[in-house]
């Protein structure tokens, strides 16, 4: 009889890229085998789909990877988290030491709210700093990503700005 679900073993380090943790990942499972660093976790099976389940539609920690999980162990979540993180389930929020987001090519569903949008807009080409002219016709275009956390952000800035004014030389 054929196995129809491979499993393969796999290493990954761990958040803090400090020691290395064994696994076992199969298309339904994952199971945390051993790691170099000497901390207890769960050896039971843990289900990909309840993981991501779980995984909430904005940053999180391995704090919000319990509720999928057995056992009583801490380290368990910050194990597993380092596996969906090598296995491209999640993906490192930058300059967040631990704080992560659900990679948009797993799960059913894509929440089309987090879904980054794009907008072309076009920005002046100036020869310096002090070049106080008005733009030239040859812009560059560049294309900015944004967020709906940060869509609004930079909408409210904008309606913010105030203006200087200079005292005239007598």
């Amino acid at each position: 009889m054929q196995d129809t679900n491979p499993t393969s073993i796999k290493n990954c380090p761990n958040l803090s890229n400090t020691f290395t943790i064994e696994y076992r990942i199969n298309e339904a499972t994952i199971v945390l085998i051993s790691n170099t660093g000497g901390g207890h976790f769960s050896k039971e099976p843990i289900s990909i789909d309840d993981l991501i389940e779980v995984m909430p539609h904005r940053e999180f920690t391995s704090v919000d990877l319990r509720p999928a999980l057995k056992g009583r162990s801490l380290n368990t979540s910050g194990f597993v988290l380092a596996v969906l993180l090598a296995e491209g389930m999640a993906i490192r929020v930058p300059g967040k030491r631990y704080k992560f987001v659900k990679a948009l090519n797993i799960g059913q569903e894509t929440d089309p709210a987090i879904l980054p949008s794009t907008k072309t807009i076009k920005t002046p080409l100036k020869k310096s700093i002090f070049d106080l002219s008005d733009p030239s016709p040859d812009a560059e275009e560049v294309t900015r990503i944004s967020t709906p956390a940060t869509q609004g952000k930079s909408g409210q800035k904008a309606n913010r700005s105030k203006t200087k004014s200079t005292a005239s030389a007598i």
